[in-house]
């Protein structure tokens, strides 16, 4: 049985890891193999071609819908980021500027210029927090939700991944999102404690 980090024959490589953030965002971390094999205190069970085939896989895949998504977002006249801020809102609503970086993972400055350009169309307003009036929160205004759920409904990206799942049987979708449920938790629990580690040795 191996143990520690000397089993592992690919310690010149980088691998990444496909983090999904709140609705419709995607980023890669980069993770050296050396300090992450460290961190999680064994070797890789899996075959290295298998998870790197997984890996692109994976992305193929959220790319494609991302394309989708960017075509859904400009036939409506918005951008997929201006449609994650009025998604959030829909569900969460009242929402901080603060809370909706926070919460779809975008730049500051990128959320302010979204939110501007929602409220110039009308899609939501900004009032004066009642608990401290230097806060403002955000709600959808009644055509800012119209439009919201027209773009949950109509998305080409949800019409084509229905129709393409309809291919499978309720049990293998239900896998899949089981499976991809429990990658996700992983890979977080992962960047987290790597974040730990070297958190620890600066």
């Amino acid at each position: 049985m191996h143990s520690g980090i000397t089993c592992i024959p690919l310690f010149q490589r980088n691998i990444y890891f496909w983090n999904i953030q709140a609705y419709n965002q995607f980023t890669l971390l980069t993770v050296n193999k050396r300090n992450y094999y460290q961190v999680r205190g064994g070797c890789p069970m899996t075959d290295p071609a298998q998870t790197i085939e997984v890996y692109h896989s994976l992305l193929s895949v959220a790319r494609q819908l991302r394309k989708l998504a960017h075509q859904s977002a400009a036939d409506l006249g918005l951008t997929v980021h201006q449609i994650g801020i009025l998604n959030s809102l829909l569900k969460h609503p009242g929402q901080s500027q603060k809370e909706i970086t926070e919460r779809l993972v975008f730049a500051k400055s990128r959320v302010s210029l979204h939110i501007d350009a929602l409220a110039e169309k009308e899609l939501v307003t900004r009032t004066a927090s009642e608990a401290d009036r230097r806060e403002t929160r955000l709600n959808l205004t009644p055509a800012g939700e119209a439009l919201c759920r027209q773009y949950n409904e109509d998305a080409y990206s949800y019409q084509m991944l229905g129709a393409a799942l309809d291919h499978f049987s309720g049990e293998e979708v239900q896998s899949l999102i089981q499976m991809h449920s429990q990658l996700l938790e992983q890979l977080t629990r992962d960047q987290d404690n790597l974040n730990t580690h070297k958190a620890g040795d600066e």
